[in-house]
């Protein structure tokens, strides 16, 4: 039986701890720790009885690995390793980022943050990362793979920070970063002394770690199982990453339901169901696993993004819509589609538009998207020039059709979209106003659910208004000037871009959509 005497309660938040002590021959080389302690992330004592011998074996190999003596870390090791701590709290900030402004303000306040060559204070700040992200994984390593460690995790700080604050900003593209981090010992997956663990034992392990919602682990059992059928046994320490690259494949040629699924699904909810219940199961002793098969089969980059499966509204379907939002009374029902579709505007940069956002300039009626209130989000790095900033001018036919008669009905110092202003904790209203129209679009204005395939309520303006411009002008840097694109060359920071009167010319070359 575990021996319960060594678990302790924190007298606080009431989690359980594993607390053993150190030999003295070895507490040299914890760095003077006396004793071991570790939370099993649970709150009744039967689940710690459940937890407690794992987390003993762990105990056993951290002691083991002590007595091995300090291990040297790879270049590419050290690089690994800082991406899980990378990769795991990003997946548990990012649902809900909170506020920009906090995470820049996080970021200019980390010791040397405004001087990334500046090391005062640093090796103390990171000290305790790098010590709990080593022990995580039962790991000692020598002063010099510490010190490589602690510089690369200070400096990753910094660029999840950033990514957090654009994800505050509403920007949840897939982090281009990820892509940069090695897997973590991707070959190294074997069973600890006696093996003998398989899938149902593993999920059993991942089941007890902490109380899970019934819906999730019906899901992630269903999951786990289609995946052991795909690999065709029951031996989680044979399974390689490419095992999990074919599988997830698969799933995008024919999902559980018999259709295919989007890149996103498979990303969120398959891989990372698969992936956590792995991760239950790491660590070192009997029945554990030392690596986890699905780091290395993470979409990167551009590969996860689902952008390019959104497609344009046909010529029917933007005349059915925009003829539909001229029975609407809410402003951004009557106006919202007609501005995203005459402008490709992306959605976040039309709610947040203010009247004085519509501005003239010899003769020219523009929209003007910019950073000039600084609860406003745009694309791009918080901070930094962006291409998404930028003057659209507006086209005849949305003109002549009222809006311009309704921006001077609206209150000069208020919203374009009064309903849609952010919330009071800075954050954009997006919730409602996307199912919304998302709800009049189906209902109204494209009742066929066939037909609304592979659109989206709100993007698909932004691909018709690329496509009319496509057959208004062959100059392509100026199709980006007007959509807010950018092509990734320096020569585009340079300048002061098009003028608006080429810009109207180009504009103006679309015929009336309706």
């Amino acid at each position: 039986m575990p021996r319960l005497m060594s678990v302790w309660r924190h007298p606080t938040h009431k989690v359980y701890y594993i607390r053993e002590p150190i030999p003295a021959d070895l507490q040299a080389a914890a760095g003077g720790k006396q004793t071991y302690k570790r939370s099993l992330g649970v709150k009744t004592l039967p689940e710690a009885r459940k937890l407690y011998q794992d987390a003993l074996d762990a105990f056993k190999a951290y002691l083991a690995s002590l007595r091995s003596g300090p291990k040297r870390l790879t270049a590419a090791e050290v690089e690994a390793l800082v991406g899980v701590w990378y990769r795991e709290n990003l997946e548990a900030w990012s649902a809900d980022p909170g506020a920009a402004e906090h995470w820049e303000a996080a970021a200019l306040y980390l010791p040397g943050g405004d001087d990334p060559g500046d090391d005062v204070d640093r090796a103390r700040f990171v000290k305790p990362y790098a010590e709990r992200l080593l022990h995580s994984h039962n790991l000692s390593v020598d002063a010099g793979s510490f010190e490589r460690l602690a510089d690369r995790l200070f400096r990753r700080m910094l660029d999840l920070f950033e990514r957090m604050a654009m994800r505050a900003g509403g920007n949840f593209s897939p982090d281009p970063v990820l892509a940069e981090f090695p897997p973590w010992a991707p070959a190294a997956l074997v069973a600890g002394p006696g093996g003998g663990l398989t899938f149902d034992a593993m999920f059993e392990r991942w089941t007890n770690e902490v109380e899970r919602a019934p819906g999730t682990v019906t899901e992630t059992r269903a999951i786990l199982r289609a995946f052991q059928e795909h690999v065709g046994h029951d031996d989680p320490a044979k399974v390689e990453t490419a095992d999990v690259e074919r599988w997830r494949d698969a799933l995008l040629i024919k999902g559980p339901s018999g259709q295919p699924l989007r890149r996103s699904t498979v990303q969120r909810k398959y891989l990372a169901a698969l992936s956590t219940v792995y991760r239950a199961s790491q660590g070192r002793g009997r029945g554990r696993l030392s690596g986890n098969p699905v780091e290395g089969a993470w979409f990167r980059g551009r590969q996860f993004s689902d952008s390019e499966e959104v497609r344009a509204y046909n010529a029917d379907e933007v005349a059915r819509i925009l003829r539909a939002c001229r029975h609407e009374t809410l402003p951004e029902l009557r106006w919202l589609p007609w501005l995203m579709v005459y402008t490709g505007a992306r959605f976040r940069e039309a709610v947040q538009c203010v009247d004085s956002d519509i501005r003239e300039h010899e003769g020219i009626v523009y929209l003007s998207i910019n950073r000039d209130h600084e609860w406003k989000r745009v694309k791009g790095k918080p901070g930094q020039a962006s291409p998404s900033l930028r003057d659209v001018p507006l086209h005849r036919h949305l003109m002549a059709e009222g809006f311009g008669d309704y921006v001077k009905s609206l209150d000069p110092t208020g919203f374009l979209f009064p309903r849609l202003k952010p919330r009071p904790d800075g954050r954009p209203n997006e919730g409602r106003p996307v199912t919304s129209l998302r709800t009049w679009v189906a209902k109204f204005a494209m009742p066929d659910e066939g037909s609304r395939q592979r659109t989206s309520p709100t993007h698909s303006f932004r691909h018709t208004f690329e496509d009319l411009l496509r057959h208004a002008t062959e100059d392509e840097e100026l199709r980006r000037d007007i959509q807010g694109r950018s092509d990734g060359s320096s020569a585009r920071g340079y300048g002061d871009g098009h003028s608006l009167k080429r810009k109207q010319e180009v504009i103006e070359r679309i015929r009336p959509l309706c």
